[in-house]
């Protein structure tokens, strides 16, 4: 009976010893086979997890072209549109026949004598050449000057015939094509509408316009001048070019001139015209010194 109860105890410790056996056994299977079995998986699932990973980038990346920027913040295809451009420009030369007056070596004599002029309707421009000319009004046409010398002549009034004219001038402009049509229709306009004062200054000495439709007329003038010299003075801010300058100050001035005949007594027809009359020579003097000066 002992032994029975001895040998039951030791078989049951062979059995406990052989199941830890077991256990021991399984597990070192199972570590190893688990790293072996990891690599597997590995090779099986990265290639996968990769090319979802490739996918989902793909899906986040902007293929729109990037837009380059110049120092002004404009981008390639808006500063195509302000590529430079070179291109000529013609000036025609202007000249107008003026009816001289007097000429005066003394300037006060010139000077006191416009001013009886100017009362009759006369421009009373003087003009300083070596002599004081005193110039009582302008044409562009010989032909009509010479009628006028000779209608003073029968009225026992002498006077000669002055003639003022500009330089033509040729030149290349090299800058944004937007801004060399500017400039190009800004001596063009100026042109047209200083020819077209000789048209007002007529129609209003005729009586075929009242002093007010001249009125209109010249401040009409004045309103295209005023946009042409507010462009200009836009693209030549900062800037340091003799010829937007010079033409950006012309057009300045030639507004001045149009108001101060503006300015004149409604009513006295003979000092608006007297003032046309100035301002039609003297901005002609202005031109022709500012094509001199960039020549």
């Amino acid at each position: 009976m002992r032994y029975s109860r001895i040998s039951k105890k030791k078989n049951r410790n062979k059995y406990a010893i052989f199941l830890l056996i077991t256990l021991i056994v399984f597990l070192l299977i199972y570590i190893l086979s688990a790293g072996t079995l990891g690599k597997m998986v590995s090779k099986l699932i990265l290639p996968i997890l990769s090319d979802d990973m490739n996918d989902a980038l793909d899906e986040e990346v902007d293929d729109t072209p990037l837009t380059l920027s110049d120092e002004t913040g404009e981008s390639e295809s808006s500063k195509a549109e302000y590529e430079k451009i070179t291109d000529n420009l013609k000036i025609n030369p202007l000249s107008i026949y003026t009816i001289q007056m007097g000429a005066f070596t003394d300037e006060n004599n010139a000077k006191g004598f416009s001013e009886d002029l100017k009362s009759k309707g006369g421009a009373g421009y003087v003009h300083f050449d070596g002599y004081y000319r005193v110039l009582a009004v302008g044409f562009q046409s010989e032909e009509d000057a010479v009628k006028v010398r000779d209608e003073l002549k029968a009225d026992g009034i002498e006077s000669n015939i002055y003639k003022i004219v500009t330089k033509g001038a040729e030149m290349q402009i090299t800058a944004a094509k937007e801004n060399v049509e500017l400039i190009r229709s800004a001596f063009e306009s100026w042109e047209k509408g200083y020819s077209g004062m000789e048209q007002i200054l007529f129609s209003l000495d005729t009586g075929a316009a009242s002093v007010s439709d001249t009125i209109t007329k010249i401040r009409e003038l004045k309103d295209e001048m005023e946009q042409k010299q507010k462009k200009l003075e836009e693209i030549n801010a900062g800037q340091k070019n003799i010829i937007l300058n010079g033409l950006t100050d012309l057009y300045k001035n030639t507004c001045m001139s149009l108001e101060n005949i503006i300015d004149v007594e409604f009513d006295n027809k003979v000092a608006i015209s007297s003032e046309i009359k100035y301002t039609y020579i003297d901005l002609l003097i202005q031109y022709r010194n500012y094509l001199e000066h960039i020549s």
